[in-house]
């Protein structure tokens, strides 16, 4: 499943989600839930580079300095 179409799923369920809570006091809750999903994503797309050279690559297109993008895309800890 691609990023797009896990991204359009994610909204039709928050979307629900928000529609049947809109009137309970969930504010904080929420705010977890969308910590949660934006790390989720990131770590989807982290994945998706799979090879070093990509992921600096991209972490230069994103605006990180050369430095910290060459050692974040050999760094073994993972997403």
């Amino acid at each position: 499943m691609g990023l797009d179409q896990r991204i359009q799923k994610l909204k039709k369920v928050q979307r629900g989600w928000i529609n049947n809570f809109k009137f309970a006091s969930i504010y904080n809750k929420l705010n977890e839930l969308d910590g949660w999903l934006r790390n989720q994503i990131q770590y989807c797309i982290w994945t998706d580079w799979k090879k070093p050279e990509r992921k600096r690559k991209n972490l230069i297109r994103l605006g990180v300095d050369l430095d910290h993008a060459y050692q974040w895309s050999r760094s073994r800890k993972g997403g």
